[in-house]
């Protein structure tokens, strides 16, 4: 299938969900998350949900379903999951819940999904267990796409820092968690053979906190986000987002991702096929069968993948949802774009009358 029928079919999709009743009351749709009344510690609060953006979703979802509900935490929708299923036939979850101390990030709600026979319609277990393994990522990517990872090497609890040091060039470094999202624990040093007594010294309180981690070459260079939907076999792009971020430290720190100091635009560079074909290369490597979102950086006119989003965020300030906005018109479009293609796939006998009568 071309890209231009696989567009057509996303917007043919998106026509037919404008012009649907809403799904009646067999169905359900379960929108779980975290508020920061659940966090264990403030570097986490960046991946909890605000009141508005709780309510921008669970709207989204009405637009499309009569009955949404929102259940924050793991806990309280593993309690809620025998009356859920009394009272629906059909149950459609879609989840944005974690562990937030990174490790298991947002992978119980969807094993739970297959235990119980429910439809998840965000990233499945593998994706979301991928999400919380970057080496493991970039090791199953490697052989497709080539020279577009940047050097990095991964550090447990067990090596010598010294001697991993030795092996590392002089010049400037994003230290990353191995296992968490976003912007938590990312730093940025610089490693100089003068400054080694400081450097190691900072590695070790570094692993103090980040047990298992990476230390990956710093690309300066643009920021680029490719968001793709899976769709009848094929990856579906909505189109290239550069972040446009005024942060001094020149990357998605902590502190600019919590306080939503960064905007987007659509880019439309000489390099826009070639990173989204690299994109649907990483995802179909990875297995990535819902919604996903790979980012780079572009130096000397090369693009490095830096991140990999197995379960990426699509509220409203998120490239994700921009892009999806901007072609489709409205925030709600990936939600209910990502519950249609649920409801296609769970079985095609879902499709009862109202589902393709028009309102």
């Amino acid at each position: 299938m071309t890209y231009i029928e696989t567009e057509q079919n996303i917007h043919k999709l998106y026509n037919t969900i404008c012009h649907s009743k809403l799904l009646p009351s067999e169905y359900a749709v379960i929108f779980v998350y975290n508020e920061e009344s659940l966090i264990e510690d403030e570097e986490h609060s960046s991946e909890c949900i605000t009141p508005i953006e709780r309510d921008m979703i669970i709207n989204s979802f009405r637009k499309s379903a009569q009955y949404v509900y929102a259940i924050n935490g793991e806990d309280s929708f593993i309690s809620m999951i025998s009356t859920l299923k009394e009272k629906h036939q059909y149950i459609f979850v879609y989840s944005m819940a974690q562990n937030l101390n990174g490790v298991g990030r947002r992978s119980l709600v969807p094993i739970l999904c297959d235990y119980y026979k429910l439809n998840n319609i965000g990233s499945n277990f593998l994706a979301s267990t991928l999400g919380g393994d970057k080496e493991l990522m970039y090791k199953l990517i490697a052989p497709h796409v080539g020279s577009n990872i940047p050097f990095t090497v991964y550090i447990d609890k067990t090596m010598n820092l010294e001697q991993i040091l030795k092996k590392i060039r002089s010049g400037t470094y994003i230290l990353k968690p191995n296992d968490e999202s976003a912007s938590i624990g990312v730093e940025k040093i610089t490693i100089a053979n003068a400054s080694t007594p400081d450097i190691l010294k900072k590695l070790a309180k570094y692993r103090e906190k980040h047990s298992y981690f990476c230390i990956q070459e710093y690309i300066d260079g643009p920021e680029i986000e490719i968001p793709l939907l899976f769709h009848e076999h094929e990856y579906y792009c909505p189109g290239c987002v550069e972040i446009l971020n005024s942060s001094p430290s020149g990357y998605l720190d902590y502190d600019t991702v919590k306080m939503d100091d960064y905007s987007f635009t659509e880019y439309t560079g000489a390099l826009s096929t070639k990173l989204i074909n690299c994109s649907k290369n990483v995802a179909k490597a990875l297995g990535f069968e819902t919604i996903c979102r790979i980012d780079y950086r572009i130096k000397n006119n090369i693009p490095y993948i830096i991140d990999i989003g197995a379960n990426p965020t699509i509220s409203f300030h998120s490239s994700t949802n921009y892009i999806f906005r901007k072609r489709f018109g409205n925030a709600s479009a990936v939600y209910q774009l990502l519950l249609f293609i649920g409801l296609a796939n769970a079985n095609a006998k879902l499709f009862k009358p109202s589902f393709n009568e028009t309102k």
